[in-house]
């Protein structure tokens, strides 16, 4: 691959982003937001479906995180599909300038704000 392929997944407002970029020996894979509109008919089987379909394109590995902002929108399939994109599969993460400090997100993704993977 020669340049950049952007992927946009359109599951209702908060929408994601998952840019990879070539690399001399494997792909770099950044994702850019990831939640679904509070109160989403199916919210969490549309985000773990897109969260599969992001796990076959990046091998289950990103390398970059990007929340823009903490709102539930934005943020709601990293819960709602943990497993499969969880902290676990992160090498760094940032988000905002205000960071994760909603009580609407879990402690353990509040690592995220510090811009640290854990």
């Amino acid at each position: 691959m020669s340049s950049v392929r952007v992927r946009m997944y359109r599951q209702g407002l908060g929408d994601c982003f998952l840019l990879t970029f070539p690399g001399r020996e494997r792909e770099s894979h950044l994702l850019i937001d990831f939640g679904v509109l509070l109160g989403t008919e199916d919210a969490k089987r549309t985000m773990r479906q897109i969260a599969h379909q992001i796990v076959e394109a990046t091998g289950g590995r990103l390398d970059v995180l990007v929340a823009t902002h903490e709102h539930w929108d934005h943020v709601s399939g990293f819960m709602q599909a943990e497993d499969l994109l969880g902290p676990d599969k992160l090498r760094s993460a940032t988000c905002g300038s205000r960071g994760l400090r909603s009580r609407a997100i879990p402690s353990r993704w509040r690592w995220i704000s510090a811009g640290l993977a854990h």
